[in-house]
């Protein structure tokens, strides 16, 4: 259990990976090398994280403060607008491609781009032919895996927080002297001036602190040797003896600060990490089809300014085929191109060259 602050991030924050030869069940089919990666090390259920973060405030000798978001108590409003816990998480991916368009304007000399459009396909390559026909899946995964990735660890579905979302971006990241007035606040407008930039308002991720148990926050700066990171949690404050009848969400400080820790850049690098523990979101714990995160990404990002990584991990022992696992197992790896830019690949690859062949043969 954690009793320091590097303790305390590293008790519910670096993945646990491992590779192994699985053999077969049956014992006549073939071994075969499978992925394991559970959320953190010891991990047994989305409960850990509660009970390791209570014991460090209980043994931590330094002053811990749970800080509301814009230094007020009722601030539940914009954290409630969005009523379906799929598309609040959508905010956060968006928000990660955000990031990565962030990180490139900070060294940008000259006239920024008018549009997330522009920036993208000046910054990166990816105009809307990139994105359909002009790299391969090889290519925009590898993209992908280094800007804009989505974990799910999915459990038991008839518990429906028996869940763990990442969102990973690997963008400009925040110092811990940054994140009040940025990720931890609401309705700054902090985006409101960057038309390169697809956020407006400040506040569509913040939905997603109503469907988590507890939600932790790490992010390192490009060019820091440390990493700043918080936790937050609905509280419903009692006043004269009567609970308040909204909750008030805030985050973690210690000393008045966000804390921050020493840490390896090869095991955190540069970005953020929002991660999303004890998610009540059992509609998305479906491997594929309408009621999965996979289909979820594919709808909402129709048409998406970067390739979206997506892995799915189970939490609970499953059979595949003729494969007993363990709990981590890895279910997929997705690259996410969004419908209308997959249907318009198919399209040019397929039924268009068809056509354009008939076309030559009549």
């Amino acid at each position: 259990m954690p009793e320091t602050v590097e303790q305390l991030f590293r008790s519910v924050t670096l993945n646990v990976t491992t590779a192994v030869q699985q053999p077969s069940s049956t014992g006549k089919g073939p071994s075969k090398k499978q992925e394991y990666a559970l959320p953190w090390a010891g991990f047994i259920n989305w409960h850990d994280a509660r009970a390791r973060l209570l014991h460090f405030e209980k043994s931590f000798k330094g002053a811990i403060a749970w800080k509301p978001f814009n230094d007020s108590t009722s601030n539940d409003g914009p954290m409630s607008l969005n009523a379906y816990p799929g598309r609040a998480f959508i905010e956060r991916v968006t928000n990660e491609g955000d990031a990565n368009l962030e990180a490139k304007a900070m060294v940008h000399e000259g006239t920024k781009p008018a549009s997330p459009r522009e920036a993208v396909a000046s910054w990166f390559k990816l105009d809307s032919v990139a994105m359909t026909t002009g790299l391969s899946d090889e290519d925009l995964r590898r993209l992908a895996q280094h800007t804009v990735t989505v974990t799910g660890f999915v459990g038991d579905p008839e518990d429906p927080k028996d869940s763990v979302f990442d969102a990973r971006d690997y963008g400009i990241g925040l110092t811990a002297a940054e994140m009040p007035g940025t990720i931890l606040s609401l309705n700054r407008g902090n985006k409101k001036s960057k038309p390169w930039l697809t956020g407006k308002h400040g506040q569509g991720a913040s939905s997603t602190y109503q469907y988590s148990d507890l939600t932790l926050i790490a992010s390192r700066k490009i060019g820091s040797s440390t990493v700043a990171f918080t936790f937050v949690e609905a509280g419903w404050d009692s006043e004269g003896g009567i609970q308040a009848k909204t909750p008030t969400y805030k985050y973690l400080t210690i000393d008045g600060k966000v804390p921050e820790v020493e840490v390896p850049e090869q095991e955190f690098p540069a970005g953020t990490l929002v991660r999303h523990i004890g998610y009540v979101a059992a509609e998305l714990f479906s491997p594929l089809g309408q009621q999965s995160l996979y289909g979820l990404l594919m709808r909402s990002l129709a048409e998406p300014i970067f390739p979206v990584w997506l892995e799915m991990f189970s939490l609970r022992p499953v059979r595949v085929k003729n494969y007993a696992t363990f709990p981590g197992y890895r279910r997929y790896g997705r690259l996410i191109r969004g419908t209308v830019n997959v249907l318009e690949r198919a399209w040019k690859n397929t039924l268009n060259s068809s056509s354009r062949c008939h076309a030559r043969r009549g």
